[in-house]
Order: C-alpha cells, then sequence, then structure tokens
C-alpha cells in the first residue's frame, strides 16, 4: 500500500528514472526535424534505442514487487508512472509523512546524462518529473541496505532519502544541503 511510510523510513528506488522521459524528448526532437539522421555515432544510436525503448516499450517490475511485498520488505510502495517526485507525493498523501531527498543519490545513467547533454535538460529534473519508468518507489526500514535488496531483486536498488514527519513536504537537498527548487512535476491525469 501506499499508506505505510513512517518517519525514519528509507526511501529506495529501482533502476535509472527518466529514461523514459528522455526517450520521449528524443523522439519529440526527430518529430520536430531537429537531428540529421546521418550525423550520429553507433555508440549514440545504440543509447537512443536504448532510451527510446524505454519510453515505447517500458518493462514494469512485477517480480520485484512481488518479492517485496511477499517479503514485507517494504513499508510502502508504488511504481513510477507519474514521475519520482509526483509519485512521492502520492505515498506522502497517503501516508500523512513528509520526505527529504538527497538529490546526490538518485540514480542517474551515463545513457540519461549523455541525452541531456545533447538536448541541454537537466538530468534530475528529468529523472523527478519524467513518467513512465514504471520502476519501483518504495520505504522501508531505516535499516534496510540498498545493496542487499539489489541483491534480492536482481536489479539496481539506490537509496534516495528519508521519510520525514512534516505531512505533505518533500525536500530535495543538493551535496550542500542546501534546498533544490525542483517542481513535482510528473503527469496529471486530468489536466485540460
Amino acid at each position: 500500500y501506499r499508506r505505510g511510510a513512517r518517519a525514519g523510513d528509507a526511501i529506495f528506488l529501482t533502476g535509472w528514472p527518466g529514461e523514459s522521459a528522455a526517450g520521449l524528448a528524443l523522439l519529440t526532437a526527430d518529430v520536430a526535424g531537429s537531428e540529421t539522421p546521418g550525423t550520429i555515432s553507433t555508440e549514440e544510436k545504440a543509447v537512443r534505442e536504448h532510451l527510446e525503448a524505454r519510453h515505447l516499450d517500458p518493462e514494469p517490475r512485477l517480480p520485484a514487487g512481488r518479492r517485496l511485498a511477499g517479503g514485507r520488505l517494504a513499508t510502502a510502495m508504488i511504481d513510477v508512472s507519474d514521475g519520482v517526485a509526483a509519485d512521492l507525493g502520492h505515498i506522502l498523501e497517503s501516508s500523512g509523512a513528509g520526505a527529504r531527498l538527497d538529490a546526490g543519490a538518485v540514480p542517474l545513467s551515463p545513457a540519461l546524462r549523455s541525452v541531456c547533454r545533447l538536448l541541454g535538460s537537466d538530468p534530475l529534473r528529468l529523472a523527478l518529473a519524467g513518467g513512465e519508468d514504471y520502476e519501483l518507489l518504495f520505504t522501508g526500514p531505516p535499516s534496510s541496505e540498498a545493496a542487499v535488496l539489489s541483491r534480492v531483486l536482481g536489479l539496481p536498488v539506490a537509496r534516495i532519502g528519508t521519510i520525514t514527519p512534516a505531512a505533505g513536504r518533500l525536500e530535495i537537498l543538493d551535496g550542500e544541503g542546501r534546498v533544490i527548487d525542483l517542481p513535482r512535476g510528473g503527469f496529471e491525469h486530468f489536466r485540460p
């Protein structure tokens, strides 16, 4: 459920958020005709195909979700369909809690970083506000370790923050402990 997060719980994220949003940005750039097809290297083409596939053919983390739920390893959980920040907001609302995220702990894949340089985009913004990744965002006991969870789930897991008692408040901190002003963003189902 979304409602089980408690102050002190650790916040974890599977995989590489933002890759679907980067894939969509690449597809949209193609539609706009902003790139000449013959000017990209084989490596750039592979990165592009990977990110476009992450958008067009996402892989929901069903087995990992079942392991987390079945092993009672998570106190609250949601898939990242609306964006990390927006979906964490759903957990916070349901749990009556707040959160503090460490921006430096959010996993940013080399592919995402590469494409963001090309597009002039902020990879952290795409990772936190981009949706359709279908990674798992979950909370667990503070003693939980990302490395152990990675082995149990068979995929990368990063510890990205902590649940706080400040209901509904989401803080994103940089490496110096300063609050970063990033909008929650994400997909809004009923936005006109």
